[in-house]
């Protein structure tokens, strides 16, 4: 039985009543399909080497002028972006010493991100106009190069994220020695999961067996899992929280699972959808870390209630983002519970409804700044005994508004 059969007997209980397959039998079928895939690997384990070995014999006579066409592409995408690096060191100090917490994150952020462009735009123009390579053709050398700019890209979000030169603007809870483990160790996992999926593409199209490439794939997999879990658990010795730490672990072995799923099923439309998800809400906490920093390091009442507002906001836009991903994604389209021309209209509501929700949110965030900053009158204003009665009138006042305002707008 294939995974896609699997995923309809999973799905069919929740679709509709005149299935007539229930828990039970979908829970036999996916353990039918486990203990398949689980046969398969071990009947697969014993000409595994024979069956690599024999790849490796049929490519080495086209492996030398592709691996130095690879080698040369690619050292000139990193020279891009270190360069680039290098040249952005003085905007990088000025940011690093920007009296905003916020200013300066979004500074380092935006410098980083020149960087990544940088080594995009080499890597696509040396492929294209030096090697004649074109968009969607499956060689080693575009394969080695977008996963190097994806490797970038992880690297800058891990640079974001630590800081491990400016804890003034860290947005992982960590010391600067944890920092900067995180940055290595994960930069070196990254780097060996696209090294493995570009080379095991390479194999295949050398002749190496799906089931082959299944085993080996899995095989990694787990142990850049085991190592992502090991590393998350030892950051508890550098100030992480025992919650994050468990989010972090639960996220990573749900993206194994994924992964084994794409294999088994043999689409990775799961394992994207899951990885896409989480980047949102990383991104979306970074950006309320950021602002919540901001806030702290702020020394002004009126600049520390813009960015109230601001984080309202943002997590508004973030929250309806991720649940519009769950629907879009997840409840129409990988598992199928609602029909495509339901989950159209139902995403239409839910358009409205979010559009709604970060409206009044935002509004209720101003009403709540504007009655603070009211009932907080300035040093210069009057006498004392005119200030206490001022205050003594908006206290009464205000707090009943603000309520009354809010309770409408929401």
């Amino acid at each position: 039985m294939s995974g896609e059969a699997a995923a309809q007997a999973i799905a069919a209980p929740v679709q509709g009543e005149g299935s007539g397959i229930g828990p039970l039998d979908a829970l036999r079928r996916l353990v039918e399909l486990a203990d398949r895939e689980f046969v398969s690997a071990l009947t697969t384990a014993p000409r595994l080497p024979g069956e690599v070995g024999g790849v490796v014999a049929r490519a080495l006579p086209d492996a030398p002028l592709a691996l130095a066409q690879t080698l040369a592409v690619c050292a000139a995408v990193v020279l891009a972006y270190l360069g680039t690096r290098l040249m952005l060191a003085g905007p990088r100090r000025r940011a690093g010493a920007a009296r905003s917490a916020l200013a300066g994150m979004a500074g380092l952020a935006g410098l980083e991100v020149l960087a990544l462009l940088a080594a995009a735009i080499t890597g696509r123009v040396l492929l294209v106009r030096g090697l004649g390579i074109l968009p969607g053709s499956e060689l080693l050398p575009r394969d080695m190069v977008i996963a190097l700019v994806r490797w970038l890209m992880g690297l800058t979000l891990l640079l974001i994220l630590f800081q491990p030169q400016l804890r003034r603007f860290r947005l992982a809870r960590v010391d600067d020695a944890g920092a900067r483990k995180a940055v290595r160790r994960f930069a070196v996992l990254f780097a060996l999961a696209h090294l493995h999926i570009v080379l095991l593409a390479a194999a295949q199209r050398a002749g190496l067996s799906a089931e082959s490439a299944k085993l080996i794939s899995c095989l990694v997999a787990a142990l850049l899992t085991a190592a992502a879990v090991q590393l998350f658990a030892s950051l508890g010795r550098h100030g992480t929280g025992a919650a994050p730490r468990f989010v972090a672990i639960t996220l990573s072995l749900l993206a194994f699972a994924f992964w084994l799923w794409g294999w088994v099923d043999g689409g990775f439309a799961l394992f994207h959808g899951a990885v896409g998800t989480m980047v949102v809400l990383l991104v979306a906490l970074s950006l309320d870390r950021a602002i919540a920093v901001s806030i702290r390091d702020s020394r002004q009442p009126a600049e520390m209630r813009r960015l109230f507002v601001l984080r309202v906001l943002i997590d508004s836009i973030a929250l309806v983002t991720i649940l519009r991903i769950g629907l879009e994604f997840w409840i129409v389209g990988a598992f199928g519970w609602l029909p495509a021309e339901s989950g159209r209209l139902f995403g239409y509501r839910l358009s409205f409804a979010s559009l709604l929700f970060v409206l009044g949110a935002t509004g209720a965030a101003i009403v709540h700044v504007w009655t603070e900053a009211a009932l907080m009158p300035g040093e210069g204003e009057g006498t004392l005994q005119e200030r206490d009665a001022r205050l003594a009138r908006l206290s009464t006042v205000l707090p009943i508004l603000r309520a009354t305002t809010i309770t409408l707008i929401c």
